[in-house]
């Protein structure tokens, strides 16, 4: 028979009250208290139902998290250590990704609260204009964005621009005019907006043109044959490349490799 709450109380010699705050709230509870409560739940192989705690309205104790991919080792590390910390606040983790679709976004999110999720950890496309961010705040549900540059939400990011600029000045120190940046989709990401505009920012303080990104599939693990073209064939072609992430820049260096 599969033990219940009840039984660990009796086995703990407490209250149900005090075992349940013991499981879903143990900063709470005497340290000597949660010792026994623990062992009786290691002796009878107790194991809380996330289901019923929902089912009663109780805390979940669980993060939503939601991330563009995990091929990129920035979210991957990033992922990493939302866990430990989460882990050692006695939190869980629900991980959805989106491949930097605006579908899959909106999907993950609604999925992530039908599951009660006490707060969510994202990354979106465009965290300014986000009509179900709007309906986070309008709910009062905890968020916080990671890596979208954004002044309206709360957020934890790098200056993306000042980064950009400072990347494209460098480049333009060492003596190169034809740089052109490319980027995933400029609609997808906030982030690579930003930095575009501080490669424009750049490029027109040394009097020359920026030009357009150059956008490319954010989940390709190949450049197409048209764009390595572009870059390497022609009079005027790039003699120097800003590239939006360095995944994408990995791409662009395995494939002008290959293409020699």
């Amino acid at each position: 028979m599969t033990p219940t709450i009840k039984d660990v109380a009796a086995h703990a010699g407490f209250s149900i009250a005090t075992v349940s705050r013991a499981i879903n709230a143990p900063h709470t509870v005497n340290p000597v208290t949660l010792d026994k409560v623990r062992q009786s739940i290691d002796a009878l192989q107790f194991r809380p139902s996330p289901l019923g705690r929902q089912l009663r309205g109780e805390r979940t104790r669980l993060i939503g998290v939601i991330v563009p991919t995990l091929a990129n080792p920035v979210f991957a590390e990033c992922l990493q250590g939302i866990d430990e910390l989460a882990a050692a606040e006695s939190y869980r983790l629900m991980l959805m990704t989106t491949q930097y679709d605006a579908d899959r976004e909106r999907r993950a999110i609604e999925t992530l609260r039908e599951h009660r999720v006490e707060g969510l950890i994202l990354t979106v496309a465009d965290a300014d204009t986000h009509p179900l961010l709007d309906q986070l705040d309008r709910d009062g549900l905890l968020y916080v964005l990671m890596h979208n540059d954004t002044e309206r939400r709360p957020s934890v990011c790098v200056d993306n621009r000042l980064a950009a600029y400072e990347g494209v000045r460098l480049l333009i120190a060492h003596g190169h005019r034809r740089i052109l940046m490319l980027a995933g989709t400029l609609a997808a990401s906030d982030r690579a907006r930003q930095r575009h505009l501080g490669y424009a920012q750049a490029m027109q303080q040394a009097g020359l043109t920026p030009a357009p990104a150059l956008e490319v599939d954010f989940n390709a693990d190949e450049l197409a044959p048209s764009v390595l073209a572009h870059l390497t064939h022609g009079a005027n072609r790039p003699s120097a490349l800003f590239c939006s992430n360095d995944l994408l820049a990995m791409v662009v260096m395995r494939g002008l490799r290959r293409s020699r």
